[in-house]
């Protein structure tokens, strides 16, 4: 292709009437790179007798909420999947404003587990 090459000063804003596509495409990205990793048996969802292989993503608006079942490989696996993202999309998951809830287990592994992922410990319920 021939052309000047032009050079972009301010890259997308919230505003910008493209940021819902755009939203939405990198969102159904982390869908299958997660549902993926589900039929590989890398990740492992809730309630994988109702959902083949558990549910592992709910996404509404800019806001992504993911289900693991709690062991040590899942964490670890879905730590390698979201650095995976964010190398592919050169986007930033802002870990001051997640939070992960870690439920039957003691409150200092919680809080192992939270370290791991780099965000807070939640509690339930949820404020959305």
């Amino acid at each position: 292709m021939n052309g000047p090459y032009f050079k972009t000063h301010r890259g997308l804003r919230q505003a910008d009437q493209l940021s819902p596509l755009l939203f939405n495409l990198v969102g159904d990205a982390l869908a299958h790179i997660l549902n993926k990793a589900k039929e590989k048996k890398h990740l492992t969802g809730l309630a994988p007798h109702l959902v083949p292989g558990g549910l592992t993503q709910l996404q509404f608006v800019d806001d992504t909420i993911l289900f693991l079942e709690y062991d040590e490989q899942n964490i670890t696996n879905l730590k390698f999947l979201l650095y995976c993202f964010e190398w592919l999309t050169c986007l930033k998951i802002n870990y001051h404003k997640s939070k992960v809830v870690v439920l039957g287990v003691e409150k200092e592994e919680q809080i192992r587990v939270s370290n791991m992922l780099n965000c807070q410990v939640g509690i339930l319920p949820l404020t959305y």
